[in-house]
């Protein structure tokens, strides 16, 4: 979709005689616009309404400067909470499935994996597509999620993944 969208600015920019800028060309959109884009998508997954309560990208965040796919969606509502975050997988740290107590996540993008975290029980689905991985972060019951959270967090990620 990008090089159609691209060869029409193309030939509408030679058309016209005019000059075509190529600075926008490859840049993901700032994280409020992907969150907002993002929410939406996902809400179908989870029951209590996501409310974004940051957003944050290579432009807001110190910690990944010069990070061209990070983005952070914060979610919170009522005791509940959902992270989603991409950032470049080129220190390769989701290689190993069975790494820090997680469990290979088959048939979700190039390679997945999934575990419970800490003392309020955060399920962590990890997922990577080509050079990108996905975080979701989840802290819901059972009941708040439509379907099984592997699944959902492993959809979230996809969508996310899609969309970035």
């Amino acid at each position: 979709m990008r090089r159609h969208h691209l060869e029409l600015c193309l030939a509408a920019a030679l058309v016209s005689g005019g000059s075509l800028s190529l600075r926008h060309i490859n840049t993901p959109i700032p994280a409020k616009a992907f969150c907002g884009k993002l929410q939406p998508l996902i809400q179908p997954l989870v029951k209590p309404a996501l409310v974004l309560s940051r957003a944050d990208d290579s432009q807001t965040d110190p910690d990944h400067a010069g990070e061209a796919q990070y983005v952070d969606c914060d979610f919170r509502q009522q005791n509940t909470q959902l992270d989603v975050s991409l950032h470049d997988d080129s220190d390769r740290i989701f290689d190993n499935p069975t790494e820090q107590g997680y469990a290979p996540l088959p048939g979700v993008g190039d390679k997945a994996r999934y575990s419970v975290r800490g003392a309020m029980g955060m399920r962590w689905v990890d997922v990577v597509r080509s050079t990108t991985a996905c975080e979701a972060r989840l802290t819901m019951e059972d009941s708040q999620i439509n379907g099984d959270w592997r699944q959902a967090g492993g959809k979230i990620c996809e969508t996310a993944l899609k969309l970035r």
